[in-house]
Order: structure tokens, then sequence, then C-alpha cells
């Protein structure tokens, strides 16, 4: 799996290292891992999952993919589609969702080197 997960999700190169098959077999283990949640606590309704991605070509391949595996498994997908990061976490919070999932499928190499470069600034910085 370190090959894939990465330390806030799953990472990979679109239909090279991380393909719909992935993201549906994803889909469907969290769909079962939230629905035996809610179970767990006495809770005899469907898992609750958002969605949200970003505009690379890629991510509908990979939201449609997750969203057949969460269904597959018996649980709600919600599709916010085009959105920002902090709004899934909002309306995870807000609406009672089970989890939630972004798919950016890629890394993007310039983005990730000026956000860490500002993270050692502000480290340097105090």
């Amino acid at each position: 799996m370190g090959r894939y997960f990465g330390t806030d999700g799953f990472r990979g190169e679109a239909n090279r290292t991380l393909t719909a098959d992935h993201a549906y077999r994803i889909g469907r283990f969290l769909g079962w891992y939230y629905g035996e949640l809610r179970s767990q606590r006495g809770d005899g309704s469907q898992a609750r999952v958002v969605i949200g991605k970003d505009t690379r070509r890629s991510s509908y391949m990979f939201e449609y993919a997750l969203v057949a595996g969460l269904t597959a498994s018996g649980a709600e997908a919600c599709m916010l589609h085009v959105t920002t990061t902090p709004s899934v976490a909002y309306v995870t919070h807000m609406d009672d969702f089970g989890g939630a999932n972004g798919v950016p499928p890629q890394p993007q190499p310039v983005l990730r080197q000026r956000h860490q470069a500002a993270l050692r600034r502000r480290r340097e910085d105090g």
C-alpha cells in the first residue's frame, strides 16, 4: 500500500499507477467501512460520503469510479463536483457525512514545491 497511500490520501499518476479500478475498490471499501461505523453505533441508516474534485480531466474518471464503488456497497455519495478542499471539509462537518473524499489524482510538483518552501519559511520564522 505504501506505493499508493500518501500522507493525506492516495497518490499516483492517472491511468498508470492509479486507475479507475483502484478508485472503485476504494469506494467499495469506504462505503462498507462507514456503513460498519454507523451500524456499530446503532444507526441503521446508510453511510453518507461527500466527494469533491479539482478541474483535471482525470478527476472526472476518479469521481465517478468512487461513486460507483460507494453506491455498490450501499452508501450514499454526494458529489460536490469541482470545489475547494475547505468546502468539502465544511460540508462533511455541517451535514453529518461519515466521510469525505477529494479527487486530485496527481500531485502538482510546482505547487507542492511552493507549499513546502512556504512551510520551511514558517518554521524558520518561528
